[in-house]
């Protein structure tokens, strides 16, 4: 006997079926409390300060995760610390990496987008995502964006300096998403784009809960520029726009669509206060084709002229889409 104590090693299996629990995350992770959804976890640690993590969660998502204990810093309380690790959506094996950091691949029926981007941490001093996630790379049958479905969408997204670079690719969108880390602070989020064709909203989509949906306080500034823009079956062309955070929400500070029959311009605001959200919107729309201009935007050949001037100045309770 040498004396010599043997390192800790230590297992856990943790199996459910979820049922009766709801799983409040956006597609493809959510759950309603009905649905029963198999999650087994395997816990190993072995050693006191490594832990190694294997997940299933259906047939949805996989995991490898690795988990140092360590300080955060000279005389702090030791914490669990990703220290690298892999998720594989919708079939295919999770493996551990052979470098540090998370990343996450593989295929989904549907991604909400604008639900992933407004999630916040519910820890104050946590560590950033742009520590540890090295990258990510999703196919996605429908992609969803505010009440709008982009159909069979390539995703990537890899982190720079001081943003996210999400690249888009599918049949109805082609670009750029420059996404800061810091969504609270005074960075644009910049949304440059060769093509966007965003449809019809999907129905009921802007039908929500009070007080349930987005705060427009909490939005980050957005600078938008596409090539090719299309929305609600409406050909605008070449779009840019600016939005700018204020202590009351977001200021449509500059709206301009070219066509080769009309330009449109607009400004507006999407506010909260003690009485609730409101929303304006004032579009100035001069036309040099009246009727390639109403054919472009859905309204068929209903009239025809050399020149046209519309304007239009709407307000409602309630957010863009409410």
């Amino acid at each position: 006997d040498t004396g010599e104590r043997k390192p800790l090693d230590v297992s856990m299996q943790i199996d459910s079926q979820l049922e009766g629990l709801a799983v409040n995350l956006p597609a493809p992770l959510n759950k309603p409390a009905a649905l029963r959804r198999a999650l087994s976890l395997q816990l190993h640690w072995p050693q006191p300060d490594a832990l190694q993590v294997r997940g299933v969660y259906g047939d949805l998502a996989q995991a490898q995760l690795r988990f140092d204990r360590r300080a955060a810093g000279a005389g702090a309380q030791t914490q669990w610390v990703l220290n690298r690790g892999h998720v594989q959506l919708g079939g295919g094996r999770a493996r551990v990496p052979g470098a540090p950091g998370l990343t996450i691949a593989g295929a989904v029926d549907t991604l909400d987008l604008s639900g992933w981007l407004a999630l916040r941490s519910g820890r104050s001093g946590g560590r950033p995502l742009s520590e540890y996630l090295r990258g990510v790379e999703l196919t996605a049958r429908e992609l969803q964006l505010n009440g709008f479905r982009l159909p069979d969408v390539t995703a990537s997204m890899v982190g720079g300096a001081e943003a996210w670079a999400v690249n888009v690719s599918g049949p109805r969108a082609q670009g750029t998403l420059l996404i800061p880390f810091d969504l609270t602070g005074g960075d644009a989020v910049y949304i440059t784009m060769a093509r966007l064709h965003l449809g019809e909203p999907r129905a009921g989509s802007g039908a929500r809960a009070a007080g349930s949906g987005p705060d427009p306080r909490r939005w980050p500034p957005v600078k938008v520029s596409v090539r090719d823009f299309s929305a609600w079956n409406r050909r605008f062309g070449q779009l840019a726009a600016e939005l700018v955070r204020t202590p009351e929400g977001l200021t449509l500070h500059s709206l301009s669509a070219r066509s080769p029959g009309f330009v449109l311009t607009g400004s507006g605001a999407w506010t909260a206060g003690p009485a609730g959200q409101h929303s304006k919107l004032a579009l100035r729309l001069e036309s040099t084709d009246v009727l390639d201009t109403l054919q472009r935007l859905g309204y068929g050949a209903s009239l025809a002229g050399k020149r046209g001037l519309a304007t239009l100045d709407l307000h409602w309770p309630g957010s863009p889409d409410g």
